[in-house]
Order: structure tokens, then sequence, then C-alpha cells
């Protein structure tokens, strides 16, 4: 099943990984387990990403405001995708 719960939860922890990594100096808010339609009913794997929030003035001043801050964020998910499509098949 390609968005089984099984996936969402290695891809979810395979993210926080990531985000450790690209973001060692920021708070990692964890890993959410909520029922959104858009996940539940995708047909392909499936997470939901929220990098970083406007409404905190650090990380919009960091990473949302400036391009550095961006491209760090792209990467972040570069690398995730990268690291879904080279190992995701190992996956139940």
């Amino acid at each position: 099943m390609p968005n089984s719960p099984v996936k969402r939860v290695y891809y979810a922890t395979w993210a926080r990984d990531l985000f450790s990594q690209h973001f060692p100096e920021s708070k990692y808010r964890g890993i959410k387990r909520k029922n959104f339609y858009v996940l539940r009913y995708s047909f392909m794997p499936a997470i939901l990403l929220e990098n970083f929030f406007m409404d905190n003035e650090q990380e919009c001043k960091t990473y949302l405001l400036t391009q550095k801050g961006r491209d760090r964020i792209a990467w972040y998910i570069v690398d995730l995708i990268q690291n879904i499509l080279e190992h995701g098949d190992l996956v139940a």
C-alpha cells in the first residue's frame, strides 16, 4: 500500500533525522499524527512538512525571509525526497 501507516512513520522519522542534520541549531517540534484529509486520501506516500513558522520572529528572520534560509529549507526537502526514492522500497 503506497501510503501505508508504516511508510508514513518511516518517512516522518527520516524527515526528523534530516531536519536535525540540516538545522542542528533549531528546535524540532516532533512528529504529529493527525487525520488530515490530504494525507488520508492520498494514493501515494505522503507526509506533511511544516518548515518553520511566520509567527515565530526568530525563525521568520533567520529562515523564511532570507534567501540562505529558504535555500537551506529547499535542500532539506531535496535530501528527504532523495532518501525516500533511494530507500523507500525497503519499507513494507
